[in-house]
């Protein structure tokens, strides 16, 4: 797996068995081929990353951590705990916060420099299994897994609407700033995100 940085950088890392290979993630030289740093501190193989500024790598992980690493030097700089499950997924919300959801039926709201989440968002119970597509407007979430899909307000951790999706994954897209598309292979809604009222 790999996935392109800045200043012509790549994070590597293999997916294979975790007891039988080497799976500590790189970041190279995309030019050179050369290893600029390992990011050595995870326990389980991580699922991916994201880039963030001031030159810094966030990354989440089956072993139930999100980290934060400095990219010229590949030190971890912060570890972000509380999920009991696999981190399936990680979203920036724009500022200091970013929001995660694990398989353990939760959703997370983090700011950097905080340890703790400042928001768990609990999955209603049609929904089955873990988050598998999520999409940030503002200060809305929609999360889709199986089953149907959930909206929450991400300033108060409140869950605004939910339905159930013919027990079938479904996908969220955003349609302009106040609506998202909800649809599966079988059905599709429009949601409006004020207020979760589907149209």
């Amino acid at each position: 797996m790999s996935i392109e940085l800045s200043k012509r950088r790549r994070l590597v890392w293999n997916w294979a068995n975790f007891l039988s290979e080497d799976t500590r993630p790189r970041v190279i030289d995309t030019v050179s081929g050369e290893t600029l740093c390992e990011l050595v501190g995870h326990e389980d193989y991580i699922r991916s990353a994201l880039e963030l500024d001031d030159d810094r790598l966030l990354t989440w992980s089956n072993d139930r951590t999100i980290r934060i690493w400095g990219l010229s030097d590949g030190r971890c700089e912060q570890v972000f705990r509380g999920h009991e499950g696999y981190i399936a997924w990680v979203l920036r919300l724009g500022d200091s916060r970013f929001v995660s959801w694990s398989g353990d039926r939760t959703c997370r709201v983090w700011v950097s420099g905080r340890s703790e989440a400042v928001l768990r968002l609990e999955l209603p119970a049609f929904m089955t299994g873990t988050v598998e597509a999520g999409l940030v407007q503002g200060d809305r979430l929609v999360v889709c897994g199986e089953g149907g899909y959930a909206l929450f307000d991400l300033d108060t951790g409140s869950l605004l609407a939910a339905d159930e999706f013919d027990k079938l994954w479904c996908t969220p897209e955003p349609l302009g700033t106040e609506h998202a598309l909800i649809y599966s292979s079988d059905d599709a809604v429009v949601l409006e995100l004020s207020d979760g009222h589907e149209m």
